[in-house]
């Protein structure tokens, strides 16, 4: 089964409803697709609430999830590859990665981060070859720590010399060099 048709099982798998074999082909595709992994993590408290709803609803809105789910990566746009993708990860548990791809106004950034602080704001920026400096994106903590942003900068992706995450006070939380060249 391609990766797409793999993609289509991920709420029968998270609600225990595939065939060992179709289970342990989806374990192989989380193992090498981001995308499925973080909406798995995203997706992973409904069987709790399931459980809190008597059977014969808990069936109904099994079918409903799982046709929207289909229909939302039917309907979905188009992943956009970036140009260059790098990560981090700290001993704490926080990681960070960020795509950046080229436009030609700038740079988009597509910042994946888990196991972040859970209070206050926090900002991405992107300081160029230059010494110069540009915030991104900004967004409010959230409660789990995990966050999925765009940002955009003017800066071109060549002259990117790294990306910073920064707290409320404006301390860096992590940082990306990106290589020139």
């Amino acid at each position: 089964m391609n990766a797409s048709g793999l993609h289509q099982l991920l709420g029968a798998y998270l609600l225990g409803g595939l065939e060992p074999a179709e289970a342990a082909a989806f374990d192989q595709h989380l193992a090498v697709c981001a995308d499925c992994r973080l909406e798995l993590d995203d997706v992973a408290s409904i069987p709790a609430l399931l459980d809190a709803v008597p059977v014969s609803d808990a069936v109904a809105l099994t079918a409903a999830a799982d046709g929207c789910l289909a229909l939302g990566v039917a309907a979905g746009p188009p992943a956009v590859k970036p140009d260059a993708s790098y990560s981090v990860a700290a001993s704490s548990g926080l990681q960070f990665t960020v795509g950046l791809v080229k436009k030609t106004w700038g740079t988009e950034l597509a910042v994946d981060g888990r196991s972040l602080p859970v209070d206050g704001t926090l900002s991405l920026w992107v300081k160029d070859r230059d010494g110069g400096e540009d915030r991104a994106c900004a967004w409010t903590a959230t409660p789990t720590g995990r966050v999925r942003i765009t940002g955009a900068t003017p800066v071109q992706l060549a002259r990117i010399a790294s990306v910073e995450m920064r707290d409320q006070r404006q301390q860096t939380v992590a940082v990306i060099a990106v290589p020139q060249g």
